[in-house]
């Protein structure tokens, strides 16, 4: 597949995704609100990017043992999880600034769905089937683990009973 995003590097084209994104969410808060609504959405875009990052990475673990496809080395796969990430949020932060869209809407979830199987199509190189599989998997680990893992941690996080010191006889 001959694409102008397809690069030899596999480090050019994620990191310039990565910068682009962030830029470009920069610029739209500054047009939105000034310099502080800048910070303010650079700040939330970062949490955002830092809270999907684990999870992309893990269905990238996932997939490859599923398909078995090498994706690539740790600092590779994770550049690509994170251009992926940047790339749609600022795809939301855009949808908001300029259609007045959520990030929850249907349509910027359509739009952002579209631009990751595009982007995991073009950063990872994998064939239509892999890529619905990636995206199978990115949809199901999350639910997952919000439904299954986090209440179970959560149940016996809270009926363990606190630490507390043993109690010693009073000395006369």
């Amino acid at each position: 597949m001959s694409i102008w995003l397809k690069s030899t590097s596999h480090y050019k084209v994620p990191f310039a995704i990565i910068l682009a994104s962030l830029a470009a969410i920069f610029g739209m808060g500054y047009l939105q609100g000034g310099e502080q609504a800048a910070q303010g959405v650079l700040d939330y875009s970062i949490r955002q990017i830092a809270f999907q990052f684990p999870i992309g990475l893990l269905v990238i673990f996932v997939a490859s043992r599923i398909i078995e496809f090498d994706f690539g080395t740790i600092v590779t796969i994770s550049l690509k999880v994170l251009a992926i990430a940047a790339f749609c949020l600022a795809i939301s932060v855009a949808m908001f600034v300029f259609a007045g869209q959520p990030e929850n809407s249907l349509i910027t979830a359509a739009i952002n769905f579209v631009a990751f199987l595009f982007l995991v199509m073009i950063l990872f190189g994998t064939s239509g089937l892999e890529t619905w599989i990636i995206a199978a998997l990115s949809v199901a680990i999350p639910y997952g683990l919000n439904h299954y893992v986090y209440p179970a941690v959560k149940g016996q996080l809270e009926n363990k009973p606190a630490a507390t010191a043993p109690e010693r006889g009073r000395r006369r």
